[in-house]
């Protein structure tokens, strides 16, 4: 059957992480339930499910033609994109950006 309850304790860094939290859960609840503890996986996959599936990973081509935009209604669509990111300060600065 094998030992899976190396592999869940080796996936702390990655519960705190917000774009890898959600599968990190679904992960160790993986290796839970193949390690013979149905309650730990249970508790894990319940975990899982209360997490927000996170930010996509950060594209930085996809940045760049982001910077590129301008126009009012774009820099409102960029600050959009990072409140829905929770990246709060990057919207802060882009937000001044636009104020006269």
């Amino acid at each position: 059957m094998g030992n899976w309850s190396g592999p869940a304790a080796k996936l702390a860094p990655c519960l705190t992480n917000p774009f890898t939290i959600r599968a990190a859960w679904l992960l160790a609840a993986q290796a839970q339930g193949r390690a013979g503890n149905p309650a730990a996986a249970a508790a894990a996959a319940r975990q899982a499910a209360r997490q927000p599936s996170g930010p996509g990973w950060p594209d930085p081509f996809l940045r760049e033609i982001h910077e590129l935009r301008v126009g009012r209604q774009n820099l409102a669509d960029q600050v959009g994109q990072y409140l829905a990111q929770q990246r709060l300060s990057e919207a802060e600065v882009t937000e001044r950006s636009t104020s006269p």
